[in-house]
């Protein structure tokens, strides 16, 4: 197994449905897993805290805890369509000179990066074949908080999944979602010093929130 994403077909995949983004949070906002992960980053403090979005996407989530008292962004993502609907949304909004793009593999571009307060991934691991190289440049990365949300280690959630997968596949697509066991995500965040805090759940996904040890 490969440690990187297929780059060119992820982010082919990701700026094929930008518009689909669009308008469904112009339809419905923010999903629940995005309100409930905003919802565990403000009970612990959001205010006056930098940000690092790693799979930033159009930037919802992170441009709404910008409202809520986040300082600056840096916002990665291997998605062109995706981070150019960022910047625009951004610019927009009056937010753009406090948030930093960088398109790429976050893996590949973590060393460049300052280190920030808080790091968010939503519905990233689930998108990388190798989550703990992932989750090590991300606590490399991080001083106080990780929160993300992944799939539940589920027969229902493996079965969509793989579904997707197939999919994928026979379109001649290298891009594969994964369902990682929480154990080793657990695992693999807390040998650098962290602590999980908090966790919530849907049928399909897992949202925890870790806290760097005192």
């Amino acid at each position: 197994m490969s440690c990187c994403i297929p780059c060119q077909d992820t982010n082919r995949f990701f700026s094929r449905v930008a518009r689909l983004y669009r308008w469904k949070h112009r339809l419905f906002g923010l999903e629940k897993t995005q309100k409930d992960l905003i919802a565990l980053l403000c009970a612990e403090g959001v205010a006056e805290k930098s940000l690092l979005e790693v799979g930033c996407g159009a930037g919802y989530l992170h441009r709404d805890l910008l409202h809520k008292g986040a300082t600056r962004v840096i916002g990665v993502d291997i998605s062109e369509g995706l981070l150019t609907e960022a910047r625009s949304l951004s610019d927009a909004g009056g937010l753009g000179d406090r948030v930093t793009y960088y398109f790429g593999d976050f893996v590949e571009v973590a060393e460049s990066l300052s280190g920030s307060d808080i790091a968010v991934l939503d519905k990233v691991v689930c998108c990388y074949p190798d989550p703990e190289r992932l989750l090590d440049a991300v606590t490399s990365c991080t001083v106080e908080i990780i929160a993300l949300t992944y799939p539940r280690n589920r027969w229902l959630t493996r079965v969509g999944i793989g579904v997707l997968a197939w999919i994928n596949r026979m379109s001649g697509s290298d891009f594969r979602p994964y369902v990682h066991n929480p154990v080793d995500i657990n695992h693999w965040i807390t040998q650098h010093g962290f602590e999980r805090r908090n966790c919530l759940q849907t049928t399909v996904w897992m949202t925890e929130l870790y806290g760097k040890c005192q």
